[in-house]
């Protein structure tokens, strides 16, 4: 008889860093999160700041990473690793770290929020890491405020599972569904973001 036919080919897991640039004000943060593509059951990548002096970094270990500003007009690369056993999948966001500014009482209060990535497509098993970023009445980007919650909801459940407040979504069928943040502080009214989550065909 003929031989068995070769295995498929199989892909190796790949990480991708979102967003691919960012901005972040001396003395604050922002957050950067990571998709590892073909990778089985991922919950984590490791997480490294190129010049600490520049940005430091803190969560190392998870899918998202707080991101500090040190040095303004200065730039580094904040990278992400993921190890698997026929090698380590990396990529990288360019930060940089610009002049902090006075904020006054009004613009420290959270007036908009945006829910990140914007339509992510991914497989049945894969995950997606979705963050939230925090605007103030100008627009300028803030710190979310102390005593303030952000949860996180999926509209189809057959579709996707998402933590409701880590932003960790899981794809489970066929279809797709919309994900909702929503930024709640005591005595305003609550801000929304939506998108939307596709299965790959």
């Amino acid at each position: 008889p003929p031989p068995p036919p070769p295995p498929p080919p199989t892909t190796s897991p790949s990480v991708a860093v979102y967003p691919q640039t960012v901005s972040v004000s001396q003395g604050r943060f922002t957050t950067i999160s990571a998709i590892v593509t073909n990778g089985l059951n991922v919950t984590s990548v490791t997480w490294s700041t190129k010049n600490p002096a520049v940005a430091t970094i803190a969560d190392n270990g998870s899918r998202s990473v707080i991101v500090n500003g040190v040095t303004a007009g200065s730039q580094t690369y904040v990278v992400a690793s993921y190890a698997y056993s026929g090698g380590v999948s990396r990529d990288s966001t360019l930060v940089t770290v610009t002049a902090s500014v006075p904020v006054t009482s009004a613009e420290s209060q959270v007036r908009s929020i945006r829910i990140e990535p914007v339509l992510p497509v991914a497989a049945v098993g894969q995950q997606v890491q979705f963050r939230v970023r925090y605007f103030s009445a100008s627009g300028a980007e803030i710190n979310a405020e102390p005593g303030s919650t952000t949860r996180f909801d999926m509209d189809v459940s057959s579709v996707a599972d998402i933590g409701v407040s880590t932003g960790l979504a899981t794809v489970r069928g066929s279809g797709e569904s919309g994900v909702q943040a929503a930024y709640q502080f005591p005595g305003r009214t609550t801000l929304f973001s939506t998108t939307t989550l596709n299965k790959t065909p």
